[in-house]
C-alpha cells in the first residue's frame, strides 16, 4: 500500500508566476522508476495565476534557488523544522516588499511556514530528484503579478519539482522571492 502525502503549502502570494525548478536534471533519475508518484503541490493545486506564470521566461532555476532547495531537502530529512521555517520568507520581510489586499496571503505564508516545519517533524529521508520545469519573473516595483503589489522590484521563480521520500517520490511546485541578494520560499 502506498503512503499518499500531500506536500502543499499554500501561499499564494503575488509570487505565483515564476518559481523554482526548471530542469536542472532533465528526466528522472534510475532509482526513481520504482517508487509511486504522489502528487504534491503543483499542477493539481488550486492556484491563482495559470500555469506557466504570464509574463514570465522558462528557464533553469538560479544556482543560489538550487542550493535553497537543496538545504530544505536536507533540513526536511534532518528534522530540522527550525531551519525549514527559517528558509521561507518571514512575515516583515514579505511585508517590506509587497502590500497585499488582505491579509490572507501573510495568514497562507505563515502557515506554509508551520506545515513544513510539521513535515520536517516527521523526519524522512529526503532528497531532490530533478527539478524539471521553472519560471523566472522579473516584477517592477508596483508590478501586482497576484494579489499583492511589489513595493520595489524582486525576482520570483516558480518551479516544479520531483523529491524522493522515504519510498516514494513527490512532486510538487515551489515559489521563491529574491529580497535583495537573498532568496527565499514562499511556497512549497
Amino acid at each position: 500500500m502506498t503512503r499518499r502525502t500531500v506536500l502543499h503549502v499554500p501561499l499564494f502570494i503575488f509570487l505565483t508566476t515564476s518559481t523554482l525548478l526548471a530542469s536542472c536534471r532533465s528526466g528522472t533519475s534510475a532509482d526513481s522508476a520504482d517508487r509511486p508518484t504522489t502528487p504534491a503541490a503543483g499542477p493539481d493545486a488550486p492556484s491563482p495565476i495559470p500555469w506557466p506564470p504570464p509574463g514570465a521566461v522558462k528557464g533553469a532555476p538560479p544556482a543560489e534557488v538550487v542550493a535553497l532547495f537543496g538545504r530544505m531537502a536536507d533540513a526536511l530529512g534532518r528534522g530540522d523544522s527550525q531551519l525549514v521555517k527559517q528558509l521561507f520568507v518571514s512575515d516583515q520581510t514579505f511585508s517590506a516588499v509587497s502590500e497585499c489586499d488582505s491579509q490572507q496571503t501573510l495568514a497562507d505564508l505563515a502557515g506554509g511556514r508551520a506545515e513544513a516545519g510539521k513535515r520536517a517533524e516527521r523526519r524522512e529521508p529526503t532528497k531532490i530528484i530533478g527539478i524539471t520545469e521553472g519560471y523566472l519573473l522579473e516584477v517592477p516595483a508596483g508590478g501586482k503579478p497576484g494579489p499583492c503589489k511589489a513595493r520595489r522590484p524582486l525576482t520570483l521563480y516558480f518551479g516544479r519539482y520531483e523529491l524522493g521520500v522515504a519510498s516514494r517520490t513527490e512532486a510538487g511546485e515551489a515559489h521563491f522571492m529574491r529580497v535583495g541578494d537573498v532568496w527565499y520560499f514562499a511556497k512549497l
